[in-house]
C-alpha cells in the first residue's frame, strides 16, 4: 500500500501539516486525534521490536522475564497486558509498538538521536480508521473487556494463533472495574510514561 509522505524543513511548516492533516481526516463526529510516532531514520519500517528482532520464542522471553523480574518490583502486575507493558518499557522486544497524540513529542523522538547524515521520519495514523482496516469496526480496543486478548494469548498457548493485522488498543479502564491501568502501574515501578501515549499491537510478522 502506498503511503503519502511530505518532506518538511522547519517547526512551522510541521505546525501546518499537522493541523492540515487534522482537519482532512476530522468529520461532523468532531475533530480526530491522530496518533504520531517519530523514528531517526525515515528508511526504518514501521514494526515493533518483535518482529525486527528476528526468530525468538517471545513465550520463554515473558516468562523469563515474569520470573526475574518479580523481585525487583516495587508493584506486582496482576493480569498479562501490565507484564508486557512493563516488558516494553525496560527494553525487552514486544510487538507493541509506541505512539503519542502529541505532534511535538513525535517530532521530538524524530530529533532527539539525530546525527544528520539520514532523514528522519514522524508517522502519522488514525488509530480508528486502522481499526476499521483490521478488524472491520472503528473502536479502539479496549483491554479491560478482553477486546485486545486474542493479540496476547496465554503463554505457551500452543493452539492460540495471532492475528495477522495490527491494531490500535487502549489501555484506559473502565472506572467501575478493579483492573488498573498498566500506565500508573508502570510509574509505580519508575518506568517512564507520558500520559500521552498510545499503542498499536502487532500479531504475526
Amino acid at each position: 500500500m502506498s503511503v503519502p509522505t511530505k518532506t518538511i524543513k522547519s517547526i512551522g511548516e510541521y505546525l501546518k501539516l499537522f493541523a492540515d492533516i487534522v482537519s482532512e481526516w476530522s468529520d461532523k463526529h468532531g475533530e480526530i486525534r491522530p496518533w504520531v510516532r517519530g523514528q531517526s531514520d525515515a528508511t526504518w519500517p514501521l514494526v515493533p521490536g518483535e518482529h525486527r528482532a528476528g526468530l525468538l520464542n517471545s513465550d520463554e522471553i515473558r516468562s523469563e522475564f515474569q520470573l526475574k523480574a518479580l523481585p525487583l518490583l516495587r508493584q506486582i502486575p496482576r493480569t498479562e497486558w501490565e507484564w508486557y507493558f512493563l516488558m516494553q518499557h525496560y527494553g525487552l522486544p514486544t510487538r507493541l509498538l509506541d505512539w503519542t497524540t502529541g505532534s511535538l513529542l513525535g517530532l521530538y523522538f524524530a530529533l532527539r538521536d539525530k546525527t544528520g547524515e539520514k532523514d528522519a521520519a514522524v508517522w502519522i495514523v488514525d488509530p480508528w480508521a486502522l481499526n476499521t482496516s483490521s478488524i472491520g469496526k472503528s473502536d479502539l480496543l479496549l483491554l479491560s473487556d478482553g477486546a485486545a486478548d486474542r493479540y496476547l494469548p496465554k503463554l505457551f498457548d500452543k493452539k492460540a494463533k495471532l492475528p495477522s493485522r495490527p491494531v490500535a488498543i487502549t489501555v484506559l479502564y473502565d472506572s467501575t472495574r478493579s483492573r488498573r491501568d498498566p500506565k500508573r502501574l508502570c510509574n509505580g515501578n519508575k518506568a517512564s510514561i507520558t500520559s500521552r501515549r498510545s499503542w498499536g499491537i502487532h500479531g504475526i510478522p
